[in-house]
């Protein structure tokens, strides 16, 4: 409740969000993008829809281009032991559908 607030009133989220900039819409994609894949830890039925944020984030914004495959590499790093495990379908599932987005923009 209270960080609701805080961004609320802060004053960058207030300039930038209303007038629609794409790093707004980065950091929307790139936290779904984080926030489903740490479900999918759980349940590994919600790693697609993690593959598709981050496969969506180079058209967002061009910087992105830069920061997704270096995130993509500190996930696969911190969490190896625990992506391993997950079922091959949902890993292939998942691949195909950050390759369909992603591979275009490459």
């Amino acid at each position: 409740m209270t960080a609701a607030f805080l961004l609320a009133i802060s004053p960058w989220h207030l300039q930038y969000s209303r007038a629609a900039f794409e790093v707004t819409e980065l950091l929307f994609f790139y936290l779904t993008g984080i926030y489903f894949f740490l479900k999918s830890l759980r349940n590994p039925k919600f790693l697609w829809l993690s593959a598709i944020s981050f496969g969506l984030t180079p058209w967002i914004y061009s910087s992105a281009k830069l920061f997704t495959p270096i995130l993509l590499l500190f996930i696969l790093i911190v969490w190896l032991k625990e992506i391993i495990h997950f079922p091959r379908k949902e890993i292939v599932k998942s691949v195909i559908a950050f390759l369909v987005l992603g591979l275009p923009m490459v």
